[in-house]
């Protein structure tokens, strides 16, 4: 039965590791329509590496950033699909993610979550909670559906597998920020747990480690020259560190050590 709950076509965004080669994308589409008729859906990601949540989990955080109030998003990256782990909806901001119980929805301290125990897939369906569960519940809160619909308050639930921030030491009037390597986008370039504190520039920082990478930072890929290490402030607001027209050749979990002037 469909829920016409708003006049403005609710905006649902879809971030998976399904790919393009199966049906699956188009199935969770025909079920978010199934429920919600004038729903429309963004493709955000369908080409994440399977089961990788870390690199899933930054896609979810920069498109959340970017989406209308009252959008909703489904996460499905999901090794666990089946298990005991929950479904639940988290509310960031006045927009919705929707996906299951596993770190890679941005769960925070005080985040508001809810369990999606109201729906539950079709009898025998134990291995595309997308489409029977994530899809239609993310086209249903997108429509004004009242979280209570679909589940109950959660008390906890997985922090996100990104760090938050990094750790920040003073020595006189320097700040050291450690953090680690989070993901690698698809050129190479390494994204970092750091964020600059707030009234520093990135001409006010400089990468200490890793040593390949050590100096200040630049405002774009292309003030290295090509080919030549750098380091800088991505869009997401994380300071990254690649190679001009190249790869980084860094890994994930890899440390960094960032000096900040005030």
């Amino acid at each position: 039965m469909p829920y016409p709950f708003c006049v403005t076509p609710p905006l649902v965004a879809l971030v998976t590791d399904f790919g393009a080669r199966d049906s699956y994308v188009a199935e969770v589409h025909l079920a978010i329509r199934r429920v919600v008729p004038s729903a429309r859906v963004l493709d955000v990601a369908h080409e994440l590496p399977p089961f990788d949540l870390r690199p899933a989990a930054l896609v979810v955080e920069r498109t959340l950033a970017s989406l209308p109030p009252g959008a909703a998003l489904a996460a499905v990256v999901d090794p666990g699909v089946g298990s005991a782990r929950a479904r639940i909806a988290l509310r960031v901001h006045d927009r919705w993610c929707v996906g299951p119980d596993n770190g890679l929805l941005p769960v925070r301290p005080g985040a508001e979550v809810w369990r999606l125990d109201a729906l539950s897939p079709r009898e025998g369906v134990t291995t595309f909670d997308g489409r029977e569960v994530f899809g239609p519940a993310a086209a249903l809160l997108a429509a004004g559906a009242h979280p209570r619909l679909l589940g109950v308050r959660a008390p906890r639930a997985t922090p996100s597998v990104l760090p938050d921030d990094a750790g920040f030491e003073s020595v006189g009037a320097v700040r050291y920020a450690r953090g680690v390597i989070v993901a690698l986008d698809r050129y190479g370039n390494a994204v970092t747990s750091v964020r600059l504190p707030p009234g520093v520039g990135f001409e006010d920082a400089e990468v200490v480690e890793p040593e390949g990478f050590a100096g200040p930072l630049r405002a774009s890929y292309a003030a290295a020259g090509r080919g030549r290490p750098v380091a800088l402030v991505g869009s997401s607001g994380r300071v990254e560190l690649g190679v001009s027209c190249g790869e980084s050749g860094l890994r994930v979990g890899e440390e960094v050590l960032v000096r900040c002037r005030a």
